[in-house]
Parts: C-alpha cells; sequence; structure tokens
C-alpha cells in the first residue's frame, strides 16, 4: 500500500532520459536494479523508490517519462517530510510535472511538496490506526520529528565540525517490560562528541577482544561528565565535549556504572515502525 506519483515533462524539451537518470543517480544514490532507485537515509531511516517502467498513460502537451514514486503508507510522518521534499526539488531543477492518482487533478501538475505532505499523511494517519501491528510503537508526531530533524541535519553538522568530531544519530527503542518507546545515542571510547537530547546513552568501549557496552541515563550522563560539556550553537538541545575534555573523560568513561542491563533493559524498534497515532480501538 504505497503513495505513487507519476512525472511528465512537456513535449519537445531537451530533457532526456539518460539526463533524469543521471540527475537521481547523483542525488539517490546507484540504482539498485536495472532502472530502479531505492533511496534510504542511514541517518534518519527514510526510504522510498523511483522507478523506471513502461509510459503507459499520456496527456496531450506532455511526455511521459515512465519514472514513479513510491512512498509506502504506515509509517512516520517525517518520512513524507523528507521524501516530498525531495520530490519538489526534482521537479523544480528538471522542470517536470506530476500526475497525482491521490488528487482530483487529472491532468501533470507542478505540486509543493506541502501538499503532498498534507495527502500522504492525512491517508497515511488512518491507515497506520488501522493496521497498527504489535511491531509498531506509538510515538507523539512533535517528537519523532524532532529526532527526524536532528538526524537529518547530521551530515551537515559532521561536514562543519570535521573529522575530528562525532555526531552521533539518535535511534528509538523500546524498554522490554512495558513496551514503552525512549530514545537512545551511542557514545564510544569517549571520543569528542556532540551531545544530543537522547533519554539515554550507551557508553561502548573495547575489551580485549569483546566490546564493552555500558547504558546510563540522561541524568546520570550529565552527573558523571556534565563539567566537561559546553554549549553547542550549531544546533539546540545539544551540548558537545571538546577533544581536551574527551580525554579528560576516559577513567571515569571506563569505571561509570550502567543504569541497565542494554540487552535485558532495551529492544531495538526500526524507525519505519514508530507510528503517530494510536491503533484504532
Amino acid at each position: 500500500m504505497s503513495y505513487d506519483l507519476y512525472f511528465f515533462k512537456k513535449k519537445n524539451t531537451p530533457l532526456t532520459s539518460p539526463k533524469i537518470s543521471e540527475y537521481l543517480t547523483n542525488h539517490l544514490g546507484e540504482p539498485n536494479v536495472e532502472a530502479q532507485w531505492f533511496f534510504q537515509n542511514e541517518a534518519t531511516g527514510v526510504y522510498f523508490i523511483i522507478e523506471r517502467g513502461e509510459p503507459e498513460e499520456s496527456h496531450a502537451g506532455f511526455e511521459n517519462t515512465g519514472l514513479v514514486f513510491f512512498l509506502n503508507f504506515i509509517r512516520p510522518s517525517f518520512f513524507g517530510l523528507e521524501a516530498f521534499r525531495f520530490i519538489q526539488k526534482f521537479i523544480t531543477d528538471l522542470d517536470l510535472y506530476v500526475l497525482n492518482p491521490q488528487s482530483d487533478k487529472e491532468e501533470p501538475y507542478k505540486p509543493n511538496w506541502e501538499e503532498l505532505f498534507e495527502q500522504w499523511d492525512r491517508i497515511n494517519l488512518d491507515a497506520s490506526a488501522e493496521y497498527f501491528g504489535k511491531e509498531n510503537v506509538f510515538v507523539p508526531r512533535e517528537v519523532s520529528n524532532s529526532i527526524w530533524e536532528y538526524n537529518y541535519s547530521i551530515e551537515g553538522l559532521q561536514k562543519r565540525l570535521g573529522d575530528e568530531y562525532y555526531v552521533p544519530r539518535i535511534y528509538f527503542l523500546t524498554k522490554r517490560k512495558k513496551k514503552t518507546p525512549f530514545t537512545l545515542t551511542v557514545w564510544s571510547e569517549h571520543i569528542p562528541l556532540v551531545v544530543p537530547d537522547a533519554e539515554y546513552f550507551l557508553l561502548v568501549h573495547k575489551e580485549g577482544e569483546m566490546m564493552e557496552r555500558t547504558l546510563i541515563s540522561r541524568e546520570t550522563l550529565f552527573r558523571e561528565f556534565g563539567s566537561l560539556f559546553e554549549d553547542f550553537d550549531l544546533y539546540k538541545g545539544c551540548k558537545i565535549i571538546h577533544p581536551d575534555n574527551a580525554e579528560k573523560a576516559g577513567k571515569k568513561f571506563y569505571s561509570v556504572k550502567a543504569d541497565e542491563d542494554f540487552e535485558q533493559f532495551a529492544e531495538n524498534v526500526g524507525m519505519e515502525n514508530v507510528l503517530n497515532v494510536q491503533k484504532k480501538k
């Protein structure tokens, strides 16, 4: 079950299929099968598909590119926020038009991303409530969107800070006993780090041939290491630990006591299983 869009160009324009393919490859990566671009953002967990098939429908004054966009329903709202922003850039950069089977428009046109998002999200929320499964967890939209905004910014922040620092991703997990969701990030080997607004932190270091993992709450993190953190002006709600203070954190990093046993306490949740509506009763 997906939201589909078909792409057209005006007749007699110089834009060619190879040029469109080149654009998609440059922005989404190499096609994983012939003429199918499966895009997945490793930082945000968002994914969608654009593929080329045999053009079937025709409209006066337009040429069907054969390209189709697919975005699944039963997904967190931020999937649409990211996907449709790319779609607007795609049709703007290449002067393309969209045939939208979900709308009442019968001819290709140029929608903005907000229109597409609002339409997809309305259907998505209804489907999410109807088909909410055991693998799904409810997270309010403002919370999951805030996490997405941070994760979406990671690449830009990493480029600005350089390789000396690490900008970690925020993950959603659930507490095994209560199945309640929480946010977690990872801090490895007390390296210089942007400290995001996560509820739990997994401290990871190598001990011989084994990887040791210590799960602590945000409260414990700031009690033990807070004096080493400084304000981070590039992103709201974050702190940063600079190289000199990261070095000072070493002894305590290896000795701090866990608040919970990670394996017994936490269960992973794929980003696609986070939903912004609760199961329909």
